[in-house]
């Protein structure tokens, strides 16, 4: 089939309105399927679409090594894949959390290419304030410290070896040492790179890299209580 996009249409008026209906069909074959789903939102000003459109092309140009060559405007996504046929690529996203000055975004699915031993299991987020159209970053929150790290890492090892049955993998020594160091977690959070965070009511998701046989991913979520905000700005959201 010719390349083409599937969207919906409908509309609502209402403030930071949520249709997970309208997704973008960029490439279908028998063999092949690039679909990436981007939420439709009716917010405070309606131009926010392209900032998301924007962000998510360039974020699966990355992931793909710009082997999709997709491109965007205000209206449509576009894909002149090169090579189209070695892959299947399935994101969807959901809304984690929903408000006047911040909407986060989490982006969730997988990503085959032949000729690959495994395909990869992709995560990454969105957070931007729909009022001034503008990309939030976890700073502009919350305190990044070592303190943090420390409830993160505590956690994260946590889920960990409620996965491996208490036991850590053979010839691993530590979570800092074998998965996500400290200085790997903050430098991740400030550039947005790999380690990746979204809202939620109450609290925060923080999502980091694991290896392929541990789901390629994993999501940490730490309470409202054991964060340090912000004393201005954003720091007041729940």
């Amino acid at each position: 089939r010719e390349n083409f996009i599937k969207k919906n249409t409908a509309k609502d008026e209402s403030k930071n309105t949520i249709n997970n209906e309208n997704f973008f069909l960029i490439q279908e074959t028998d063999e092949t399927l690039i679909s990436i789903m981007i939420p439709q939102i009716y917010a405070i000003h309606e131009d926010n679409m392209p900032l998301i459109k924007k962000f998510v092309v360039s974020k699966m140009e990355d992931i793909c090594g710009g082997n999709l060559c997709l491109t965007e405007s205000e209206t449509d996504v576009k894909g002149d894949i090169k090579n189209y046929s070695d892959y299947y690529i399935k994101v969807n996203s959901k809304i984690s959390y929903n408000s006047n000055d911040l909407i986060s975004i989490v982006f969730e699915g997988i990503v085959n290419k032949k000729a690959t031993a495994h395909p990869y299991h992709l995560f990454f987020t969105f957070n931007f304030n729909p009022k001034t159209q503008k990309q939030v970053a976890f700073s502009d929150m919350y305190i990044l410290d070592e303190k943090l790290y420390n409830i993160f890492s505590q956690q994260a090892e946590k889920n960990i070896l409620e996965q491996t049955d208490g036991v850590w993998p053979e010839g691993w020594d530590s979570f800092s040492q074998e998965l996500c160091s400290k200085e790997k977690f903050l430098n991740g959070l400030i550039a947005v790179d790999e380690i990746y965070w979204y809202h939620i009511k109450n609290g925060i998701g923080i999502s980091y890299p694991v290896p392929y046989a541990l789901g390629d991913h994993k999501e940490v979520e730490i309470p409202d209580e054991l964060l340090e905000k912000r004393s201005t700005g954003y720091g007041s959201l729940r």
